[in-house]
């Protein structure tokens, strides 16, 4: 297959066995998506989780989904058929038929924008090279309200490393809500996703800063507007921040 002329300037690295260490061979340290998401959602929220060490329990629709991806990935490697008396199985059997056949699946990436002390890392769902990067999401039918946009994805993460680290012009997200696929694709435009990689490269500078510099998560800024009520459940770590038990966020509160 010939590489066409991709729409970024930066290569990836990819590892067919990752590593399970938080640091590269020459000790930069990795960052996920998913860590560059809670950041950009709240700082703060992002602090509880790096700085404080809390955790909180996710809930069973998380273990759905996990379950559902193995389904998918069991039968675009080995043809094995969903079985459809498991809840997983159903969603997987809604999503199978709108994916590539020929897709790779489950590819663990590494890709490096050239900073000495960071590099970008995940699980790509899946992919076809040079063509499409997909992953998917498996929501209830009351989470509709929580899916992303075409718009929102050309800042998206995931989005931008996986379609980097795959060479990929074109990125889908997959939403699978019983009995529909309901997907949301980006075309990325030339530049775009430099662009979008430099950004990234300044939200991992200033999540550095703060490892070394900040010890109490409550020093970090916090984004009250978007993450205090995020997917209508509110932040685990409300009881740990300032802005909650000092009450309601006040302007005598707000930056505390």
């Amino acid at each position: 297959m010939t590489e066409p002329n991709v729409p970024y300037s930066r290569g990836p690295v990819v590892e067919s066995k990752p590593r399970h260490s938080s640091r590269t061979a020459d000790g930069r340290l990795k960052i996920a998506p998913t860590t560059l998401k809670v950041y950009e959602e709240c700082p703060r929220k992002w602090a509880f989780e790096k700085l404080a060490r809390l955790t909180y329990e996710r809930g069973t629709g998380q273990v759905d989904g996990k379950d559902a991806h193995s389904h998918v990935e069991a039968y675009l490697v080995d043809g094995v058929t969903p079985d459809e008396s498991t809840f997983a199985g159903r969603l997987a059997s809604v999503l199978i038929p709108h994916v590539p056949r020929d897709s790779v699946t489950e590819e663990y990436v590494i890709v490096d924008t050239g900073s000495p002390l960071w590099v970008f890392h995940g699980y790509v769902d899946g992919s076809v090279p040079y063509v499409e990067v997909w992953d998917a999401k498996f929501y209830a039918p009351t989470s509709v309200k929580w899916m992303v946009t075409a718009e929102s994805l050309r800042s998206d993460p995931q989005a931008v490393i996986y379609s980097v680290a795959k060479s990929a012009p074109r990125f889908v997200m997959h939403y699978v809500i019983k009995p529909k696929d309901r997907p949301v694709a980006h075309e990325w435009a030339p530049g775009e996703l430099d662009a979008q990689l430099d950004r990234l490269d300044d939200l991992a500078l200033q999540m550095l800063w703060h490892l070394v510099h900040t010890r109490d998560a409550n020093e970090v800024p916090h984004r009250s507007a978007t993450a205090c009520d995020s997917f209508g459940k509110g932040c685990p770590y409300a009881a740990h921040c300032r802005l909650h038990y000092y009450g309601a966020p006040t302007p005598w509160t707000l930056g505390r």
